[in-house]
């Protein structure tokens, strides 16, 4: 005997329909959501900048206060360095000039009487260290003498 065909159906109620639409997602940032971060962030971001600004302005006085407190031990440091610049540059002047009759080391050569003030570039410094190299013309030129 043969079997009857059964032929698939569908069940009973049938199939969901078909979604061919995309589904659209309901939750999602709102402008004004956006907005209310961004001014979240901007006000955290200036609180932080006012509190950095304040650190910033006391380290700036602290530093002021230090170097005005500082400025006279400097000046002092710095008269007392140029005193020695003078004094190996007189000795220099002496060993130069010590076949010239009448030469007195570390007199004015216009015969004036030139009060020192040390106010100058700290960072200007005499090069005393290996002159002997140069030859004497050219120690004379450094020191300011005639090399004629």
């Amino acid at each position: 005997m043969a079997t009857p065909i059964t032929q698939d159906m569908p069940r009973k109620g049938g199939y969901d329909p078909i979604q061919i639409y995309r589904a659209v997602r309901t939750k999602r940032l709102s402008a004004g959501h956006i907005g209310t971060m961004l001014a979240g962030v901007t006000v955290f971001g200036w609180y932080l900048q006012y509190i950095q600004r304040r650190e910033w302005r006391i380290v700036q006085w602290e530093n002021e206060e230090a170097r005005l407190h500082m400025s006279a031990l400097i000046l002092a440091e710095h008269d007392r360095t140029c005193l020695k610049r003078l004094k190996r540059k007189e000795d220099v002047e002496a060993a130069i000039m010590a076949d010239v009759p009448g030469w007195v080391a570390g007199s004015s050569v216009y015969h004036d009487d030139k009060t020192w003030t040390f106010l100058s570039d700290p960072d200007y410094h005499f090069e005393y260290e290996n002159l002997e190299h140069k030859g004497p013309n050219k120690v004379k030129e450094f020191l300011g003498l005639s090399t004629f």
